[in-house]
């Protein structure tokens, strides 16, 4: 069974050299997002929710690390042809702060 996150936005951190722009990590494990997007992280500031960012690299995992199938899709994503890049949505740090995770 799917269930859908809350997200805790007293959970972040502040973004260096940002003022007022905060970052969480999100895992969407066990959600209806978790194919779609796996790890990333949002942005909120004192309105809420302002942006979005996501490596895309199809990193391999040690074994057990993901799911089995998981992994699997990982690693079959990993082997097409194909550049890793950053999806990047609404306010967020310069590219270059974003983590890669």
């Amino acid at each position: 069974m799917r269930r859908a996150g809350k997200l805790q936005n007293n959970k972040g951190v502040p973004v260096p050299n940002v003022k007022g722009l905060y970052q969480v990590v999100v895992d969407t494990r066990g959600t209806d997002y978790y194919y779609a997007v796996g790890l990333t992280t949002l942005y909120y500031n004192s309105t809420g929710f302002v942006g979005y960012a996501d490596w895309w690299n199809f990193d391999h995992k040690a074994w057990g690390t993901r799911t089995f199938w998981g992994e699997v899709a990982t690693r079959y994503g990993s082997s097409l042809f194909g550049q890793p890049f950053m999806v990047i949505y609404g306010v967020t740090p310069p590219e270059n702060t974003i983590p890669k995770n």
